[in-house]
This record gives structure tokens, C-alpha cells and sequence, in this order.
């Protein structure tokens, strides 16, 4: 995320108990065979995405993610 995007996750994200977590509108799980906890939300969705190891397949997810949001933001709007 950092050479991509320029996003330093270790330096802005921190695990957060449920309990901290603002309301949610839409939830997106990646199927990586451990149970979720439930948010309330108007749209769950699990993308069963694959994370693998190693930095080619990191890249990989990354691009797939981006192109699983981009549809989402497109089925949100009505297209």
C-alpha cells in the first residue's frame, strides 16, 4: 500500500475492539476462512479473496480489491 499509494497503514491503522468501530452503512469480509464479526449495515458482502504470500501476490489482491471497490461504488450509485 505504501510504494502503490503512498497509504503508510502501520502508521495510521491500529486493531480496534467493536466496541470503538463508528456505524457501518456496507461491510466487505474477505473469505478467509475465520468468522467475522457481525456489524449491523445496510450491505454485507464477502469477496472470498485469496490473500496468499509474498509481494507479487500482495499486488495481486491489492489490484483485485481495487477493482471489487470501484464495482461497488458503481452498483451503489445505480449503474
Amino acid at each position: 500500500m505504501k510504494r502503490m499509494y503512498g497509504i503508510d497503514i502501520e502508521a495510521s491503522q491500529r486493531p480496534k475492539p467493536l466496541c470503538e468501530m463508528p456505524p457501518v452503512e456496507t461491510a466487505i469480509t474477505m473469505g478467509c476462512n475465520v468468522s467475522c464479526p457481525v456489524l449491523p449495515c445496510r450491505l454485507c458482502e464477502d469477496w472470498d479473496i485469496d490473500a496468499g504470500k509474498g509481494d507479487a501476490e500482495h499486488v495481486r489482491v491489492i489490484s483485485e480489491i481495487e477493482r471489487k471497490v470501484a464495482g461497488l461504488k458503481e452498483r451503489m450509485r445505480g449503474g
